[in-house]
C-alpha cells in the first residue's frame, strides 16, 4: 500500500473564517475522518 492511499483520523484547529472549513471538506472528500474540530466560529461548528 502506498502512503498516498492511507486514510487517517484527525482533529482540526482553526480560527474564524473559511480555512478550517475548507481543509475539513478536502480531508473528507479524500476519505479521511475528522473526529473533532476546535474553533470559536459558530458557523463552522454548526455545519455538517
Amino acid at each position: 500500500m502506498s502512503s498516498s492511499s492511507k486514510k487517517f483520523r484527525c482533529i482540526i484547529f482553526g480560527e474564524e473564517g473559511t480555512l478550517a472549513a475548507r481543509c475539513a471538506e478536502l480531508l473528507r472528500e479524500a476519505g479521511h475522518e475528522i473526529v473533532a474540530m476546535v474553533t470559536p466560529s459558530l458557523l463552522i461548528c454548526t455545519e455538517n
